[in-house]
This record gives C-alpha cells, sequence and structure tokens, in this order.
C-alpha cells in the first residue's frame, strides 16, 4: 500500500494526561502498600544481580519511632541524568533480560499509590544525588532535586515512602519466601519462612517448584506461584485451572519462568 501519511501513537504531552496515566497504573494494584514493597525489593534485587553484588538488600519497615519504609541496595547507584530516567513511564534497562524482574518502566513509580511524595537517595562515584518525588495539587507527579553533594558512602540506591502503618501491608510471613539466603535482610534479620529451607520445602523435578512438607496448603481458590524471588497467591481460576487440579496443586508453590 502507499500510504499518504504516517503519525506515530503516543500519549498526550500535557500534564492531565500524565496524571491519568499514573492514576490508572496504580489503581491496578491489588494492594497498593505491598506492591509498594514488591516493587522496590524486585529493583534493589534486580541492581544487585546486575551489578554482581553479594552483600544483601536491606528493608527497613514502619515502627512507631520511624514512620517510613526504606528499601536499600548497594549496586552501581545513579547519576542525575539517569534518575530523571526513573521518573520516565516504561523506560526500563531490564526489558530484554529475564534474570531480572522488572522490565515495564512502571514500578519506580509504584510509591505513589500508598503516598502523595518519596525520596530517592542515590550515590555514584562519590556524588550524592536526591531527589524528592511528589505530586502537585493538578495530581501531576514532579521530581525535585536537591544539590548535588560529595559523599563517602558507598554506592547504591534507597527509596524512602512515609508509610506509619504496618499493618497496611497485610501478613507478612510468607511475603519473602522466595528470597535466597544472604540475599535479604528486613529490619536487620534475615526472613524466618524459605523455600530454601529444607526442612520445610522439598525441591519438586528440575526446577519446577516446591512441595510444602509442612502439610500446609494454599489459601481458598489459590495457587501459590514464585517467579524469580517474588512470591504471589493467585486465583486459580484466573489461571484457566480446574477445581480438580487446583487440588492437588495446591500443596505446592509453582515456580514459573520469568518473562
Amino acid at each position: 500500500m502507499t500510504f499518504d501519511e504516517t503519525f506515530k501513537v503516543g500519549i498526550a504531552d500535557d500534564d492531565e494526561a500524565v496524571a491519568m496515566v499514573i492514576e490508572r497504573l496504580i489503581s491496578t494494584y491489588k494492594n497498593p502498600y505491598r506492591a509498594i514493597l514488591r516493587e522496590y525489593t524486585s529493583n534493589a534485587y534486580d541492581e544487585h544481580v546486575q551489578a554482581g553484588v553479594t552483600r544483601p538488600v536491606e528493608v527497613t519497615l514502619p515502627s512507631a519511632l520511624t514512620p517510613t519504609r526504606k528499601v536499600q541496595d548497594f549496586g552501581r547507584g545513579l547519576t542525575r541524568e539517569q534518575l530523571k530516567g526513573f521518573g520516565t513511564i516504561g523506560k526500563s534497562t531490564k526489558r530484554d533480560s529475564n534474570l531480572t524482574t522488572g522490565g515495564f518502566g512502571m514500578g519506580s513509580k509504584s510509591a505513589l499509590a500508598g503516598s502523595n511524595q518519596f525520596t530517592v537517595i542515590s550515590v555514584k562515584d562519590g556524588k550524592r544525588n536526591t531527589v524528592i518525588v511528589q505530586r502537585d495539587e493538578n495530581n501531576v507527579p514532579h521530581m525535585n532535586f536537591l544539590k548535588e553533594t560529595v559523599s563517602e558512602a558507598p554506592s547504591g540506591t534507597t527509596i524512602i515512602v512515609p508509610i506509619s502503618d504496618i499493618t497496611k501491608f497485610g501478613d507478612l510471613t510468607n511475603f519473602w519466601l522466595g528470597w535466597e539466603p544472604g540475599t535479604l535482610l528486613v529490619d536487620d534479620e534475615e526472613p524466618k519462612f524459605s523455600v530454601y529451607n529444607p526442612d520445610r520445602f522439598r525441591v519438586v523435578g528440575k526446577d519446577l517448584g516446591w512441595y510444602d512438607l509442612s502439610g500446609a496448603v494454599s489459601g481458598q481458590n489459590v495457587l501459590r506461584i514464585m517467579i524469580n524471588q517474588v512470591y504471589y497467591e493467585l486465583e486459580y481460576r484466573d489461571l484457566g485451572v480446574s477445581y480438580n487440579q487446583w487440588n492437588v496443586l495446591k500443596h505446592y508453590i509453582i515456580k514459573l519462568d520469568n518473562g
């Protein structure tokens, strides 16, 4: 065919369109507070994988004395220009790798689902940049940078979200099930429950998943799924699984390939 004109479809470059897209994105989270925790810990894990870092990601949950949730990685850090990409919808450096969990350029904005603002602090090559991501009166997010400073701190990025009530996260008992020992500290301690505990879980087949030796089953009408280190409980009917199939699979945590 011979066309008279070709026009590339995109997102309208105005505040109302940006605010609308952000609202649609964050409204998809069933529990925005758990999503915030999942997205930023996954991003930190991805950074350690890409940077070859062996020390654990550090998570600090809200308390009466510190009403914030903090996730810190010790990867390569971000320059000011790279941080600007942090605030761009759809921009990601992880789209072509199944070793990392992210890839859609959405999770870095997830804090706006639970708060009107959050803080990102990143150190790279001895330079520290701090940016406060905040919605204005029209609900449009802005990245507000403080002055760049010299820092002797190790490279890495910290995300701080003001959340005062830890109960908003729900039950976190199984939240960290997929993290290997040595990869995560939560309030300075390793998670107590892990699929890598041979007294609780048995590996099934060749990387197919884990059988729960405790005799526990998944909750009513859900399947337990693991993608990389991220644990989900999903309605079995939404996955096209029959009741009889679920009745067998409910004793397992099923590992799905990323991507």
